[in-house]
């Protein structure tokens, strides 16, 4: 068969009966075959396609937008929330204490974001962070347009741990629909000498540089402290900075995405049933969405047994998640620290 009659191959080098060279690669035989009219053909296709991604362009531009008019919509029913949350509010129907006569109960919904962060179990809350998440009066998170990403940040009240009223986690990103990431910059935690709790024992981090890797001990406060690249050097060592950035990266998403917005059914335990967010859950006629948080609180004896069996699981649950705390991440803390 002669090379015009055998498609596209070109695999036959020598001389063909009509004294072609079969030698043609692929492209410049289809080249070959294609005539003017095909050819303006496909230069229309082609506009079609700049024009579609014209459109897809304009799409996510529209949906940042989209975003940003959400999320400013978004605002007054988080500070409705936060107002109740720390008790700055009183919500109807709830008895306040008479002129005169001192409140005998908390204001507020005490440990609110802190059961909250602890019922997601991808975020991994230590014993000693929840001494400190006490204090975590609300989380709020914004868009940043120059460069692109998001800011998570943290507002506390006075503690004992740290001096700083605002943690913040900041993502950067050069496309936010991939997205592709760019960096992570996190706050510069001031702890209280002796208070830190990614140090074990508690030492004072100002003297980072005569600690060893068993000096530091995995907490959620290291969250505010993003692997650095650089720091991490080896073929060993980029594997495994690729596996922490990446559940950085995971935690902030969790954080903005699944914990602000859905912070109540976090703190009830409904979120980790699986609850299904519906458009008719603020229904004030609807007591359902009640029956779940109250009715594990009934049977005191079946509570305390189903508490036990949660706290085993949970304490399971870290241990196995700390066995990735390898002593090598333990050095490259110590670095970082430095």
């Amino acid at each position: 068969m002669s090379s015009s009659g055998s498609g596209f191959s070109g695999s036959d080098h020598n001389l063909n009966s009509e004294g072609r060279d079969p030698g043609l690669t692929a492209q410049k035989q289809i080249k070959s075959r294609i005539t003017p009219k095909i050819v303006k053909r496909v230069h229309v296709l082609r506009q079609i396609e700049g024009q579609h991604k014209k459109l897809e362009q304009q799409f996510f531009e529209d949906r940042a937008a989209l975003v940003d008019k959400y999320h400013q919509l978004y605002k007054p029913l988080y500070e409705k929330r936060y107002e109740i949350v720390n008790g700055i509010t009183e919500v109807e129907g709830v008895k306040t204490p008479d002129q005169g006569q001192e409140a005998t109960e908390e204001k507020g919904v005490p440990n609110f974001w802190l059961s909250a962060l602890k019922n997601n179990k991808e975020l991994l809350i230590m014993e000693l962070d929840e001494h400190a998440l006490q204090f975590l009066k609300d989380i709020r998170w914004c868009r940043i347009h120059d460069p692109k990403g998001f800011r998570l940040e943290f507002l506390f009240d006075p503690n004992p741990y740290f001096r700083n009223s605002v943690l913040t986690k900041t993502y950067y990103m050069i496309e936010e629909h991939e997205p592709i990431w760019s960096k992570e910059i996190g706050t510069e935690i001031d702890w209280y000498p002796g208070q830190s709790l990614t140090i074990s024992p508690r030492k004072d981090p100002k003297n980072a540089k005569s600690m060893t890797a068993a000096d530091i001990c995995y907490s959620f406060f290291t969250f505010f402290k993003p692997p650095q690249h650089d720091d991490y050097t080896g073929a060993d060592m980029v594997s495994m900075f690729k596996t922490r950035i990446e559940n950085d990266r995971e935690m902030g998403l969790t954080i903005r995405d699944k914990i602000i917005p859905y912070a109540v059914s976090w703190f009830t335990g409904e979120a980790v049933k699986g609850y299904e967010f519906e458009d008719d859950d603020d229904s004030e006629d609807d007591d359902d969405s009640d029956y779940y948080f109250y009715s594990d609180r009934d049977d005191e004896d079946e509570e305390g047994a189903a508490a036990e069996d949660k706290n085993k699981e949970e304490e399971d649950g870290k241990r196995k998640e700390l066995s990735r705390w390898t002593n090598a991440e333990k050095a490259m803390a110590v670095l970082t620290l430095q």
